[in-house]
């Protein structure tokens, strides 16, 4: 941690006083780039690690709720690209086909009938 040229480790950088006399920080570029990375991981477990385009069609929609329909892969490279250049406090939320079955269908699950998935061919209470 301590290799970082600019705040040697410590994440932050003086920016000056306020007003008042008050020393004021801001974050070094290795704190935003670990921010970013955390963020990235936090919203899908390895997104960081996603392989990488040149461009991404979703980064105007950065402020948007989007239906995507992709494979997993391609998903991930897009995501990871949008959320390198978005805010390290962006907040993001993948949900699969599966999540939004499960949400629909707990009501169900709750008063005890059994839920037939035919794409596993198992019953399911979850």
């Amino acid at each position: 941690m301590t290799d970082c040229k600019h705040c040697f480790g410590t994440g932050s950088l003086d920016a000056g006083v306020d007003a008042r006399g008050v020393p004021l920080t801001k974050s070094c570029v290795c704190q935003i780039a670990r921010d970013l990375v955390r963020n990235l991981n936090r919203g899908w477990a390895g997104l960081s690690s996603a392989g990488k385009v040149d461009g991404s069609p979703l980064l105007p929609f950065v402020d948007k709720n989007l239906y995507v329909t992709a494979t997993d892969n391609t998903l991930r490279s897009h995501l990871r690209h949008v959320g390198l250049r978005a805010s390290p406090y962006w907040g993001f939320k993948v949900v699969t086909d599966s999540d939004l079955m499960t949400a629909w269908l707990s009501p169900a699950a709750f008063v005890g009938k059994e839920i037939l998935d035919p794409d596993s061919a198992s019953v399911s209470s979850e």
